[in-house]
């Protein structure tokens, strides 16, 4: 009864600090048919296990927040959409020159006929001296003129998720397009259990000229909440991650839907802007965004139910060069901006530097979780 106390608070205080239960959670599938070419290039990626690179499509990195049964996951991909982008405005400008071409024949020729037509009124009305019968002049209305705009979107992403062998998900959604040469890369969102996945994605031209196929196998790790709640003897944690800015959607997107340079979860309405690549570089001075969750944590009957520390250092080689005050945490979801930043205030010099997290459990009799960060500062 105690343990069963204990974790609905949990959830509690973790739905309102950031982490999220997955009950409800709305993810819209593919309503409407997928194109024969698109169906092909799928089947292919199943099939042969093997991908085209038109649009260079690549896996860039995935992101795993804790649900209460299962995993957010984003998955952030890079594509080169810009190849052939002048080749698809110009089919699109084509098929408005012929539409513009045949409003501009038809208002002429609509035109010539109704003052043609009012000449004719015009020589009959000379022949009749009651005014009161005399025939109305006619008029054209002409219809609103066809206007060219640019597309927001020029591709469609096709995308199944498989889970031995079998098709377990499938969504559709319109890829963000916003001019050339200003993307860094594509995310989108999926909610799925622990275990191995491999994910089939097609980025479709408009017209189905062209498609580029991504084969990415994922494996989602043990991130649940029955994952972080369950007792370890030693403290264990989540892969940390630094972010540039995390900052609250007003308006959340309830279809599944591909966005552009940050990777959103609507289930906590939050937008995440994460520092990408596999080496951390920042200038002195600069505040990125820390988080990791941590496992094993112990928790007591008690308000709250969680005594842990950490204590925040950056090092030069061994030595500390920086030494933050403790904080302590609520729960077992680590969420600090870290200065970058010398002992009082001092800018840092440009070279390696490690950040140092030291986790103390007081609920475990002082375990402590070491993290280790290498980074570098750069102009």
């Amino acid at each position: 009864m105690i343990k069963r106390i204990l974790l609905i608070g949990f959830m509690l205080i973790f739905a309102l600090t950031g982490l999220a239960q997955d009950k409800g959670a709305d993810t819209t599938e593919i309503e409407s048919d997928v194109p024969e070419k698109v169906q092909l290039s799928l089947d292919g990626l199943l099939k042969t296990r093997t991908s085209n690179n038109v649009y260079s499509l690549k896996l860039l990195d995935t992101y795993y927040y804790v649900l209460q049964k299962s995993v957010f996951v984003n998955i952030l991909f890079t594509a080169d959409l810009d190849v052939k982008i002048e080749e698809l405005e110009k089919v699109l400008k084509d098929k408005f020159d012929v539409v513009k071409d045949k409003y501009d024949k038809y208002v002429t020729e609509m035109e010539k006929r109704t003052a043609e037509e009012n000449v004719q009124i015009e020589e009959k009305n000379k022949k009749i001296k009651d005014d009161t019968k005399k025939v109305a002049l006619k008029t054209f209305n002409k219809p609103q003129a066809p206007v060219y705009n640019k597309r927001k979107s020029y591709h469609n992403l096709y995308l199944k998720v498989i889970k031995d062998g079998a098709e377990y998900q499938k969504f559709k959604s319109l890829v963000p397009y916003e001019g050339s040469g200003d993307l860094e890369y594509l995310s989108f969102g999926l909610i799925l259990e622990p275990g191995k996945y491999d994910l089939l994605i097609v980025v479709d031209a408009f017209d189905n000229s062209e498609d580029g196929t991504l084969l990415a196998e994922i494996e989602v790790p043990k991130l649940t909440l029955a994952d972080i709640a369950a007792p370890k003897k030693n403290l264990d944690n989540s892969r940390p991650v630094f972010y540039k800015k995390v900052s609250t959607l007003l308006e959340v997107e309830k279809r599944f839907t591909v966005v552009k340079d940050n990777y959103q979860i609507g289930i906590v309405k939050q937008k995440f802007s994460p520092y990408t690549g596999n080496a951390y570089r920042f200038k002195s001075g600069d505040s990125p965004i820390l988080t990791f969750f941590l496992k094993g944590a112990k928790m007591v009957q008690m308000n709250p139910p969680w005594d842990l520390i950490a204590n925040i250092s950056i090092l030069k080689g061994k030595k500390k060069v920086s030494v933050f005050k403790p904080v302590k945490l609520q729960n077992p979801y680590f969420f600090q901006p870290v200065k970058i930043i010398g002992k009082k205030n001092k800018e840092l010099e440009e070279g390696e530097y490690s950040l140092l997290i030291e986790i103390i459990d007081n609920n475990l009799k002082g375990t402590k979780g070491k993290i280790v960060l290498p980074f570098e500062v750069i102009k």
